[in-house]
């Protein structure tokens, strides 16, 4: 049997899941069928996100595994024993023990970017993909009224929550290069986020910044400034 799931609104995929959200959605005002609704979204919302980080992690594996010693790239890996002995790429944790362990030199900038954003830039639509296996795996379908409404969107809530599962796992990796104290950004080099046409322009693969984390003292928030900016193409 399949589970039917409503077309939501962008808020319920990037942001937090409010009140005034679910009276609008549920279209009722009583206390307990808010409630219900709130937790079953929050719950939805929930699972595909699960599903999609370990999937991202899966697809980062890959990725990084495939990256060979080059002129453009360091590869993801690590040396350990005496007499010291090359160990490739075999889980997330490697790349996330590579990332915080690195030297951080401009190869493994181009590394990481390839990892992180590179390959998904390449990959258009990824995103629409992974909603219809995840819908077919688990028998989820929109429910009729929000056929029309997946018509007319570029992507469906369950496309939006896969790609937001992706952003918090990217948001957790950059925070552990604790040893070169980087983190690295997507970038456009001319500086333009809009076309001449007036749309949205998608960065490069290859273009990119390493950004400086300066870790300020306890009881207050991490935060980043711009520092020695680099920019790849």
């Amino acid at each position: 049997m399949q589970k039917k799931c409503q077309f939501l609104p962008l808020g319920f995929c990037t942001g937090k899941i409010s009140k005034d959200h679910c009276i609008a959605c549920c279209a009722s005002t009583d206390s307990t069928t808010v409630s219900i609704f709130q937790t079953k979204i929050t719950k939805l919302r929930g699972d595909i996100r699960g599903w999609a980080k370990q999937e991202v992690k899966r697809q980062l594996t890959e990725i990084a595994q495939s990256i060979q010693e080059s002129d453009e790239f360091s590869p993801v890996g690590f040396y350990q024993g005496s007499p010291a002995k090359w160990y490739p790429c075999r889980t997330y944790k490697d790349i996330v023990d590579w990332w915080k362990h690195c030297k951080g030199t401009e190869k493994d900038y181009a590394t990481y970017n390839e990892i992180v954003y590179g390959w998904w830039k390449k990959k258009a639509r990824w995103e629409l993909e992974w909603e219809k296996k995840f819908m077919e795996r688990y028998a989820w379908t929109y429910d009729p009224t929000s056929v029309q409404k997946a018509k007319e969107s570029a992507k469906g809530c369950v496309a939006r929550n896969i790609v937001m599962g992706r952003v918090d796992l990217i948001h957790q990796l950059q925070k552990v290069s604790t040893d070169h104290n980087k983190k690295i950004l997507k970038k456009r080099t001319d500086g333009s986020s809009i076309n001449e046409n007036g749309k949205y322009k998608r960065s490069k693969p290859n273009e990119y910044i390493a950004k400086e984390m300066i870790i300020i003292p306890k009881q207050t928030n991490k935060v980043s400034c711009l520092a020695n900016v680099m920019y790849y193409v």
